[in-house]
Formats: C-alpha cells, structure tokens, sequence
C-alpha cells in the first residue's frame, strides 16, 4: 500500500479507530469474511495493539531513561535466571538487554547446546565466562570450540573427568584465558586413569589465576603450565588414600616464575618423599604466601623449600583437630627457621607478637615484622575436644608455649628486636613453667624500645613482686628478670588490684635502681558495662599509686575505660 495515499490519511488516531470499528461492523456480515480472512485480521489486529502497548510503555518514566542507563539493572542481579526473567518485562526492555552483549557473557556448557547457541550469538564477540557444571553435551563444546579466544574465565565445578573431556573437544587456543577454577569437590566424575593425560589448557599462556579445590591434585599437577601465572589458591581435601605430594608442588611453582601470590590450604597428610636435601624453588615476584595445613604433619617444612625475594607477608598454619596426636613439630626448628627467615624477609627484625586465645579453638600466633612492613606469621590453632570440661589444657599450653618462646629466641635476628607484644588470655594453674620459659625469653632480649602485655596473667612476669597472703600463689624459686625497656605498657579487661598494682611499682623502683629505668610507664584497663550496670572507679587510690610510680619512672600514666554494651 502506498502510505502517502492510504485511505485515511489526514484522520487523527481516535478517528481511524472509530472509522475501522463502524467500517468492521459494516462488512463483518455483508459480504461475509471467510475464516481465513477473520484470522488474519486478528493477527493484524493484534499486531497494531502490540505497537500500542509498547508505545504506552515507552511513556512510563523508567522506559524515559536513557538505554545505557536503563542496560545497568540486570548488572546488579545476583544470575544469569535473573537476567533472562528482566528480559521478558516488555519489548523495550528486551530489545535495550539484548543489545548489551556483556549481559549474555556467562554460558553454563551443561545448559545444552540451544542454550549455548543462543547465548553467543547474544555475545557479539564479548570475552566469554564458561562454567562446566555436569557432563556437557559433545554439540555444546564444539559450538564453544570456534570462540575459544574469546574465553576469559573458566570454571570446572564437576571434576577433573570434564576438564580432560574439555581439553579434548576444546583444544584452543585461549589467549584471553585469566582465571581458571577446577573443583570437584561436590559432584567430581572420576577420571579415565588409563587415558593419558593431554598438556591441560596448554595454550592458555596469559592465565593469571588458578583456582582448584580438589582432592587428586597431584596427578594433574605436572599437566598445567602457567608461565605468566600470578595467583595460585590450591585446596586440597582429604581422600581415603592421598597424601600432598609436595615435590610435585614444588615442580609446579618452579614453572611458575611470574606467580605473586601463592595460597595452599590442605587437609591430608603432606609428604616430601623425593625433594633433595637443600632443594629451594625461587619465586621472584611473589610477595604473599600461605601455607595452612591440617592434621598433616609441619607447614613450615613446606615454607622452608620456598625462597621469595620480594616477600611482603608470609602465613604458615598448622591446624590440629581434636583427634591427632599432639605433635612436637609444631613451629619450626631452629634449622628450619633460620631457612625461613632468610628466604622469607628483605630487612632485619624490628617487631615480635605472640598471643594466645583459649576457645573451642584456642590459638597461638606468633608475627615477625621487619623495618620494611614484611611479616612473617606463625599459627597453630588447635580444636578441643567438646568433652573436656576445660578449653585448653595446661599441659597443651605449657608444650605449645615452650615451642613458641623457642622460635622467638632462635629467631637469627634477635639482636635486632625492637618491640615485643604479648597477649596472652589463658591463665594456666601452675605457673611455674610459664614462668621459667619467659625467663628464658627475657635473657634472651636486647635492650627494648618498647614491651606489652595484654589481658595477661600478670603473676607470670610480677610473682618476685608480688605480695599476697600465704597460699595464693604457688612457690617458685626462679625469678623473671625484665631486660631494659624504654616504654612499659600493660593493658587489662579489668581494673589492677592492689597487689598488681604495687608490683608494677616494685618493678619500676628495681630498673630504677639498676640504671636502666622505665622512660615511661602506661597502665590501661577497661570494662564493659552489662546493661543497666553501675560501676564506681576507686578515682581516690589511684592518683596516690600513681605518685609512688612516677618516683621511678620518666613519665606514667594510667587510664581505666568504660565502654557500653551494644544493644541488641
């Protein structure tokens, strides 16, 4: 129809409606329509009122937004399902989606190869994000196989048999390739064993980060090469028969010169069967490395055949579950450590931390810090029985407390110790052994600039001073000697006693009177305050106890806060 002289032209639009309504009830009878002419008018009909719908939905005020702003709403859904439902709002918000290839960029292999097809046409040549959740159909793989350089990440969540069938239907290459994640820990297919295995993914020469939660990492390990890797994150699972074969770990990193940060969490035991004495894998660029390993034998064995020039923060766990056997080898020997701390630092020791948290999980941490920020930090972290009346044991706590006191005296640059903090929130029955360890740490130190101790027992490092009634405190002969320190701190959850307070004066008057006085003494307590609680502060002793300290002190201060409880 020529539409500069259709009939009509000139009408507004309610009189063109009018006119085909009288025009329909006119013919509608005389002469009479065939089906096929009623049929067609319908969908002619229903056609124009699409067109008026979407014209009525082109004037309410969120369609009125500009289409690069209305294209950001399905950014800010948590899936892919959620997306697909947006797109069926109306003609112009699936005609402004569809338009936006990025939105289509996440293709489930599982979902079919209709899903699939559909999905890249969508993508307009987009960098893909593929996942593999099941065995994927052969058609859907080889539809993906021609836009291989298209793939930016990929994740394997059904197991190593699916990344061997990916490998063989998809061969590549994957230049844009960055981020891999295999984990087959939920539903892993098991893998064809006498199939060999293909060099994985080899052409994806620019992946940066490899993510793999597995329990068979070790027959897979020799089949990825990553040379511009940057972040590895390997969890490792337990399996009725596996150990971590850590030679082949080492074999991995090797390849991997370019690799930043480099995280190994596993829970079997870890073997070093076949690493030659002395063998140390150079990681250039790598500044983070952790290293947590659970009822598995030593951690810091792992860290010792590992060299970082560019370390900035080393973590090295070792986590013991209610039912292994207590080890001796929990922080590292001084061989080990000495290996350690010439691997994993750039600049001498400024800094040391030990704190210790009774719990369900009581923990024991230990941190090295160095001028230039590098730090290296110790855990061992240990899961009590739910039987037990007590949390931790004194026994655990005096074994794990003599090996921690160890690894700060043996540390090759004692001599350079600065600052020392202790934080200590388990109070042992018998303190002797405590005492005698901390007396070994103090004989130990160099002069301190400054010395902490936190939510401590304070009978441990004052008993000398102490005066109590007879029976309070068990008797021991050795005393702790404090090395010299500038700036004296000891901070409380609770408010001194009397007896407390009065050693901490005893303690100043003897550095004073052997010529290395305190140059400044800072006492600190606090309190929560329960709901509806009233607490009165003893405002008339203190300043008197304060006077008898700073007789022997440069500076002293004492400060006691009160912090409300958050409301529910």
């Amino acid at each position: 129809m020529n539409t500069k002289t259709y009939p009509g032209k000139g009408l507004t639009i309610p009189q063109l409606i009018f006119a085909l309504t009288e025009e329909l009830k006119r013919t509608i009878h005389s002469p009479p329509l065939t089906f096929e002419e009623v049929s067609q008018l319908d969908q002619d009909t229903s056609a124009v009122l699409a067109d008026i719908r979407e014209w009525k939905n082109s004037l309410v005020p969120i369609n009125r937004i500009p289409s690069d702003i209305l294209s950001l709403i399905p950014t800010h859904l948590p899936s892919q399902e959620d997306r697909f439902q947006a797109s069926y709002v109306c003609r112009h918000w699936r005609r402004t989606f569809l338009q936006c290839a990025d939105l289509w960029s996440e293709l489930s292999l599982s979902q079919g190869e209709v899903y699939v097809k559909n999905l890249l046409e969508r993508t307009k040549g987009s960098p893909l994000h593929v996942s593999i959740h099941g065995e994927v159909p052969v058609g859907a793989s080889r539809l993906l196989s021609s836009h291989t350089r298209r793939i930016k990440h990929l994740g394997v969540f059904s197991g190593w048999a699916d990344v061997q069938e990916f490998s063989e239907v998809t061969s590549g290459p994957f230049p844009l390739l960055q981020t891999l994640t295999v984990n087959d820990m939920v539903n892993g297919r098991p893998f064809d064993e006498k199939v060999p295995l293909p060099l994985l993914l080899s052409s994806a020469v620019n992946l940066k980060e490899l993510f793999i939660y597995s329990s068979e990492w070790s027959p897979f390990s020799s089949n990825f090469v990553f040379p511009n890797l940057v972040s590895l994150y390997l969890f490792v699972a337990p399996q009725e028969v596996s150990r971590f074969c850590v030679s082949r770990f080492l074999d991995f990193l090797e390849a991997s010169p370019m690799l930043q940060e480099v995280s190994l969490t596993t829970f079997i035991e870890i073997s070093f069967e076949g690493i030659p004495q002395g063998r140390v894998v150079i990681l250039p660029n790598a500044e983070k490395l952790k290293v947590t390993v659970t009822n598995g034998g030593p951690a810091y064995k792992i860290a010792a055949h590992i060299s970082r020039p560019s370390a900035r923060t080393t973590s090295i766990m070792h986590k013991r579950l209610p039912d292994e056997i207590f080890s001796e080898e929990i922080f590292p020997t001084p061989a080990n450590w000495k290996a350690i701390v010439h691997q994993h630092t750039r600049s001498p020791l400024e800094e040391a931390t030990l704190e210790i948290k009774a719990g369900e999980v009581s923990t024991f941490r230990l941190t090295f810090q160095s001028h230039d920020a590098t730090a290296i930090e110790l855990l061992f972290a240990s899961e009590e029985d739910d039987d037990r009346d007590d949390l931790l044991s004194d026994e655990t706590y005096n074994k794990v407390l003599t090996q921690a006191i160890r690894t700060i005296r043996s540390h090759p640059q004692l001599v350079d110790l600065k600052c020392l903090h202790i934080r200590d929130g388990f109070s042992p029955f018998q303190i002797s052994h405590a005492v005698k360890e901390i007396g070994r740490l103090f004989r130990s130190l160099g002069p301190l600039d400054k010395f902490t101790i936190s939510n401590s027992d304070l009978r441990r490092y004052l008993h000398s001073y102490l005066v109590l009634p007879e029976g309070s405190i068990e008797r021991i002969e050795e005393s702790v000697v404090f090395p010299s320190i500038k700036e004296f701190v000891t901070s409380h959850p609770v408010n001194l006693d009397d007896p407390e307070f009065s050693a901490i004066v005893a303690l100043a008057q003897s550095h004073h009177e052997r010529g290395i006085p305190f140059e400044r003494v800072l006492i600190r307590g606090e309190r929560v305050l329960l709901r509806g609680e009233r607490v009165l502060l003893r405002g008339e002793r203190m300043p008197a106890e304060m006077e008898k300290l700073r007789k022997w002190v440069g500076s002293a201060e004492y400060c006691f806060e009160l912090h409300n409880a958050e409301e529910d």
